[in-house]
């Protein structure tokens, strides 16, 4: 049986190389936003996978009499921390600069889930590029030949 982070780390590179895929694709237009939804999972899988590997608990629990009481979702699966709990989790291996970048884009995703907003495309795409740049970086860093694969 394939350990579980080598099965998130899949998933982190398939959603990534999804986002490019749609980013580049001279036929949509909506480039930009889909870019952010698919990075923010590649990121939060990525996240899932480091932390699986390191032993790190990355669910949501309370401690009932020294005991972790977690808690579920609708399907009575535990509840996974979401990207932004991820990054400021105190074993967070990602530097200052690259912390920013994704808040950044988790704002923008924020802005985008709860309003419309006009195309952003050309506001943003030195801050996709960085995303992107940073993504390879820490795939390598983290997982080595493992996170090579593919990317």
């Amino acid at each position: 049986m394939k350990a579980l982070y080598k099965t998130l780390l899949e998933k982190s590179k398939q959603a990534m190389l999804s986002a490019v895929s749609i980013y580049n694709n001279p036929i949509i237009s909506f480039k930009t936003e889909i870019f952010i939804v698919n990075e923010e999972i590649a990121w939060t899988y990525l996240f899932h996978a480091f932390y699986n590997l390191c032993k790190i608990d990355y669910a949501y629990y309370t401690l009932v009499n020294r005991r972790k009481k977690y808690t579920y979702v609708e399907n009575k699966r535990r509840k996974m921390w979401e990207l932004s709990k991820c990054i400021d989790c105190t074993e967070s291996p990602l530097d200052e600069s690259t912390k920013s970048n994704l808040k950044f884009i988790i704002m923008l995703r924020n802005e985008i889930e709860h309003s419309s907003c006009k195309s952003i495309d050309d506001c943003v795409s030195a801050k996709i590029q960085a995303c992107c740049i940073n993504y390879n970086y820490y795939l390598k860093k983290l997982f080595g030949q493992i996170g090579r694969a593919h990317v």
